[in-house]
């Protein structure tokens, strides 16, 4: 045997190399929204507030009702024991399943 046939391949081909950038940037360009999605939403949220005073409704067997600023106008939402909201048109949320509904 010659000695070329010995001798081990050392290091990567600019292909191999282009084809990983092209992966990774596909990667990111798939990971970037997702997390943007995942932000915790503004503090002064209707939805956040309606959320948390139905998870205390629900434990403490007792109906709440908010009255939050919306756009800087007054809204209102009851929450009941049983887990439905009944809320104002601006708060965006689902009576049976007191999910967020941004359909109009």
């Amino acid at each position: 045997m010659t000695r070329d046939h010995l001798t081990t391949r050392r290091g990567t081909t600019l292909i191999e190399m282009l084809i990983s950038v092209v992966l990774l940037g596909i990667l990111a360009s798939v990971a970037t929204p997702a997390l943007r999605r995942a932000a915790a939403p503004p503090a002064g949220d209707a939805f956040t507030a309606v959320a948390e005073s139905l998870d205390v409704a629900i434990a403490s067997g007792r109906t709440i009702t908010l009255q939050l600023l919306v756009e800087s106008r007054p809204a209102f939402a009851t929450v009941y024991s049983d887990g439905s909201v009944v809320a104002d048109s601006a708060i965006h949320v689902d009576r049976l399943t007191a999910r967020r509904n941004d359909a109009p």
